[in-house]
Formats: structure tokens, C-alpha cells, sequence
């Protein structure tokens, strides 16, 4: 069986602030409210697909990650990889020896991550800094690129962790887990069965340099390097993702090789 390894936010979902138009379907409630949609026809076909295993790899902790696909029927995600690759889950549950691992990886990084949080706490706001693990701080605020540039000049915090700007957030993380390494240690795991990943970020493009095939959003269309590349646009890319999966399995793209 096939494996889509993808990521969630603006890649197949899509924020309720964000038109995409009334064939949709809700996917996430926060506090009662609506919070985020699929395109009808991206959730139609992932559903449909009985000879695809759909991988959510998402920045998203345990919290966030449940309140998606918790309304009618979900999607046909028995496992996902969460906090950008530092925890696996099994039916909504963390693996524990996924999360041994990941900590045995990140014991000596551990440090410059902590390093980052105390200075960031010194900088900004501290209600809008958060530490979901412990390899892992960001925050979100306007002046995500002057403090990043703070934290770059301390050795103490870029000898462990990489410090990563994403629209309004500042992200500090242990440089042992990033997405593309989290696919690495999922396919060594579980067996190399054909895959392809998606994605529309920077964090996205070590995982899709790990995939067999990958669908790139437009801004990172040009960092990808590989025999299967494929372009997905800069709108709802969640469409083409369907697309493209269809093409690559009518020509026998995922038979065994």
C-alpha cells in the first residue's frame, strides 16, 4: 500500500479565515467554533482511496492534532507524526518508543533549546511564548525576524537548535528533528513501501527530499531536487494533491518495484 506523507495546515487543510469557497468540509471545531476545512474533493478523495495510507507529519502537539478529523467520519489516518517529527501517534496515542528515540536524539540539544526559551522570555511577551517539549519553543509576535537574529548571535543556542522564522512565529527547535528525519526513522520502522509527501513550507522540504515523489507548493517548488517533483500551485494545493496522487497511481508509480 502507498503512503502520502503530508503536511496539514495550508497544505490540506485550510483555516476558516481562508476562502476556499462553499464545497468544503469542516475538519476542526475550536471552543465550539469552526476552525478549519478541507475542499470537499480533497476529503472525498483521501477517503475513498483504499490504497493510500494518509501520514499527517504537522508542527501540530497531541492537543492541536486532535481537534482535527474529530467530526463525522475521518480520514483514514491511523498514524501521524506530530511536533515536527518528535512524536508519533497510533490511533491518537503516543508511541512511547518513538518518543524514547526522540529523546536519546535530542539529549545533548536539549540545552540550547532551553537556552532559547529563558532569552525569549527576557524579549518578548511571555504569554505569547510557548514550550510544547523540550526540544521545542517558538513564538509568535511581529518581530519574529529581529528576534531570531538575537537568538542566531548566542553560540550557546545555535550549537544545538535551529532557529526558524515562519510568518509570525519564531520557532527554536533541537536539530535532530525536523520532518524529513522523522519520514527516515517512519519508513525504517514500518518498511519502505512506495510514498510520496507534500508540502508548502521550508519545514516541508526534508520531507519531501525523503519521499519518492514530492508535491511542492510553488514557494519551495525551487529547493526540491529529484526524479518525481511536481509543482502544485500557490492556491488551495490540496486539489492538485489529489491530482497528481491519481496520475502517479494509474500509471503504476506505487506497484512494487
Amino acid at each position: 500500500m502507498a503512503i502520502l506523507f503530508t503536511d496539514l495546515d495550508s497544505t490540506l487543510i485550510y483555516s476558516h479565515r481562508r476562502d476556499i469557497g462553499e464545497d468544503k468540509v469542516l475538519v476542526e471545531r475550536l471552543d465550539g467554533r469552526e476552525q478549519s476545512f478541507m475542499t470537499k474533493k480533497a476529503y472525498t478523495y483521501l477517503k475513498e482511496a483504499d490504497w493510500l495510507k494518509v501520514v499527517p507529519v504537522t508542527a501540530r502537539t497531541k492537543e492541536q492534532y486532535s481537534r482535527i478529523f474529530s467530526i463525522g467520519k475521518p480520514l483514514p489516518a491511523e498514524r501521524a507524526i506530530i511536533c515536527y517529527g518528535g512524536e508519533l501517534l497510533i490511533n491518537g496515542e503516543e508511541d512511547s518508543q518513538w518518543h524514547e528515540e526522540t529523546m536519546e536524539l535530542v539529549r545533548d540539544e536539549i540545552p540550547s533549546v532551553s537556552r532559547s526559551y529563558e532569552k525569549l522570555i527576557k524579549l518578548t511577551d511571555p504569554a505569547h511564548i510557548y514550550f510544547p517539549a523540550p526540544y521545542l519553543c517558538y513564538a509568535v509576535c511581529e518581530n519574529v525576524e529581529e528576534l531570531a537574529a538575537t537568538l542566531r548571535e548566542d553560540g550557546e543556542i545555535t550549537s544545538g537548535a535551529d532557529v526558524i522564522c515562519d510568518g509570525r512565529k519564531m520557532y527554536c527547535l533541537a536539530c535532530s528533528i525536523n520532518k524529513g528525519r522523522a519520514i527516515e526513522r517512519y519508513r525504517t520502522r514500518f518498511g519502505r513501501e512506495k510514498c510520496a509527501a507534500a508540502g508548502d513550507s521550508g519545514f516541508d522540504i526534508p520531507m519531501l527530499m525523503q519521499a519518492d515523489a514530492a508535491l511542492a507548493a510553488d514557494r519551495i517548488f525551487g529547493d526540491i531536487s529529484g526524479r518525481e517533483v511536481y509543482a502544485l500551485g500557490s492556491g488551495e494545493i490540496s486539489d492538485m494533491i489529489c491530482d497528481i496522487l491519481e496520475r502517479l497511481r494509474t500509471r503504476g508509480f506505487f506497484e512494487s518495484e
